[in-house]
């Protein structure tokens, strides 16, 4: 079936012309006016059934049997489209992503880093993402993260870069990641990854925009 809507020239006459026979029933049938004989003789009628309701949701009254004759469109249902799913049981390596979590959310800039991971951890390796406090977040899976690390506790509330470079360095010690990612934002993502850096003796790759052949291009003013 398709979401074409055909016209019915001979049901909109009926719609415009009142004297027809067929009028009455034709607007009880598209949920038109209605019509009854009362207790006491008078006709009464119901308000809420006259008109139709526009895209905005107001209700409008079309007299011209226009809106009424028209056909009715078959609104398709959109189904979002499910992906397989890429599982990696055994990880060579490791690519860890420490997201800002704006909101306890995953922002656009942590979606694209993930996406920037899951390109670095290629078939062989996999994504691991660290979550600071509480999150609201339950798209880790469709966003490219394979393994998910979540420290909650009071000491890492608020402002508290000190207790979550400890954090790192032992998730350092332990698993070892191949590349240490963070969005470059003043959320907390770009001081974290300087200092996380400087801890571990390494140079940081700062503002970087794309990453291709090895290669890591970087802004102006990088730092």
């Amino acid at each position: 079936m398709n979401d074409i809507v055909r016209r019915d020239p001979r049901a909109e006459w009926i719609a415009r012309n009142r004297l027809h026979p067929l009028h009455a029933a034709m607007q009880s049938a598209q949920g038109g006016e209605v019509r009854w004989m009362g207790p006491h003789g008078v006709i009464r009628k119901n308000p809420h059934a006259v008109g139709f309701v526009g895209p905005n949701g107001i209700r409008r009254i079309d007299r011209s049997g226009g809106q009424q004759g028209s056909g009715v469109r078959r609104a398709s249902v959109a189904q979002e489209a499910q992906l397989p799913l890429h599982v990696v049981e055994q990880p060579a390596f490791l690519v860890a992503v420490v997201p800002d979590m704006v909101g306890g959310r995953l922002s656009s800039h942590d979606k694209d880093l993930l996406g920037l991971a899951r390109k670095l951890a290629g078939n062989d390796g996999a994504v691991l993402a660290v979550v600071f406090g509480e999150h609201k977040e339950s798209a880790f899976d469709s966003a490219g993260v394979d393994r998910l690390l979540h420290l909650s506790g009071g000491e890492y509330d608020g402002y508290a870069p000190e207790q979550r470079i400890l954090a790192l360095r032992n998730l350092e010690n332990q698993l070892a990641p191949r590349h240490w990612l963070f969005p470059d934002s003043r959320n907390g993502g770009g001081e974290l990854g300087r200092r996380l850096a400087a801890a571990l003796g390494e140079r940081p790759a700062g503002r970087v925009w794309q990453v291709e052949d090895g290669r890591c291009i970087g802004r102006a003013g990088a730092g």
